[in-house]
Parts: C-alpha cells; sequence; structure tokens
C-alpha cells in the first residue's frame, strides 16, 4: 500500500508538521531526528544526522580544459534552445546541426528535440579506422541570462539531461527503433522530418553492420 505523505503549516503557522496518511502529525524536527537525511559531498563524503564520513584517500576528478571546445554564438539567440520544427536559424540546436554537418562527419543527423527525447541531437559516424559506429548523443541548454556566464544551475540541468541519456547506450537496436517510430509520428500528422541528414534506411542498417561506441 503506498503512503501518502504531506508538510502543512500547523495551527499556530510557526512550526511545520510531518503528516503520513490520516495519522497525526509530527512536528517536521522530531521526524528528521529520527530518519535524519543522508547528504552526499562531491568528494564521496557523506554526512547523516551528525555523523560525518569523510574519505581518507578520496581524489576529485576534474574535466580537463583542453577537452572544452569553444564556439562562436554570434548571431544566435542564446536564450532560445530549440529550433522548433520551423528550423529556426537563430536557435542553439540550429547552431549545432549547421556545424555537424559542416563538419562531414556523419551519415545520420536526427533531431530527437521534444518529450521523451534520448538526446536533442543525434549523430552517427563511420568510423573506419576502427571499423565501428561513433553514436553520438548532443544535449543543448539556453542560457538562464541574457549574457554568457559560468552559472552552475545551467550546467547542472544539462549535465543531468546528458545523465538520463547515458543509459541508451545498453540497448542500441531499441534506441534506433524509438527513433524510427519518432520519425514516422511526426510525419504522420505533416510535421516537418527529423532527420537532418539521412533518413530512415540510414537508421535501419547502422545497428546491424557495426559494433558500436556510444558519446554523449
Amino acid at each position: 500500500r503506498q503512503r501518502q505523505m504531506c508538510i502543512r503549516d500547523s495551527k499556530n503557522g510557526d512550526k511545520f508538521v510531518f503528516c503520513e496518511g490520516k495519522l497525526n502529525g509530527q512536528s517536521l524536527e522530531d521526524y528528521f531526528n529520527e530518519n535524519p537525511p543522508k547528504f552526499w559531498f562531491v568528494d564521496g563524503s557523506s554526512l547523516e544526522g551528525n555523523f560525518f564520513v569523510e574519505l581518507k584517500n578520496a581524489t576529485l576528478n576534474t574535466f580537463p580544459k583542453d577537452r572544452t571546445i569553444v564556439w562562436s554564438w554570434s548571431g544566435i539567440n542564446i536564450r532560445k534552445e530549440s529550433q522548433t520544427e520551423r528550423k529556426e536559424s537563430d536557435s542553439i540546436q540550429y547552431r549545432l546541426i549547421a556545424a555537424l554537418k559542416e563538419s562531414k562527419k556523419y551519415s545520420l543527423i536526427f533531431d530527437d528535440d521534444g518529450p521523451g527525447e534520448v538526446a536533442d541531437v543525434i549523430a552517427i559516424q563511420e568510423d573506419d579506422t576502427n571499423n565501428e559506429l561513433l553514436i553520438n548523443l548532443y544535449h543543448c541548454k539556453y542560457s538562464s541570462s541574457e549574457t554568457p556566464g559560468t552559472r552552475v544551475t545551467d550546467l547542472y540541468e544539462v549535465c543531468g539531461q546528458a545523465e538520463k541519456s547515458v543509459g541508451w547506450a545498453k540497448d542500441v537496436k531499441f534506441m534506433m527503433d524509438r527513433l524510427l517510430k519518432r520519425a514516422a509520428s511526426r510525419e504522420s500528422r505533416g510535421g516537418a522530418s527529423r532527420y537532418e541528414l539521412g533518413d530512415n534506411e540510414t537508421v535501419s542498417y547502422t545497428h546491424l553492420t557495426l559494433p558500436t561506441t556510444e558519446r554523449v
């Protein structure tokens, strides 16, 4: 049986009350004293109640700066993430797709933007040197401000999207089948094609011909 829980003001308005189902509530302070939440820190240490566990030999992983590629966003509205079905040329997604096309590396570029997406853009590259397919999942994030900046909230959101999409790497066939269905669904209602490069045939043979490596 699923428990119903809520947090509400007490009658005198100066405390919060935690209640489960139809049972009488208890103060939020008492509840957390009995059920202390556990906090995890970036270095792997944790805090539960007044018990702090520190990892003595923890090393903090950092992202190497030389792997950061800086792009020019001149002419792009950094507050506009999606190109939409209108292919709006001042959007972040349009700029990404244009750069992928210009690279001439990919046999498939797929606009998967929208509810239920695997990623905002999916690009597949045939790596003849290593005899494999490289499946690249790209995530776009609009700026929360009119001016560029190093905002943690923007970073967390796009990293969260990327982390969720990692699960698709477990079953490439399922992912390709999903792309086919999403492409057909949009086209059946007369919408713009999701294919920026390639077509259904490209999707159908990619996961059958070579081993794959996924990148997010």
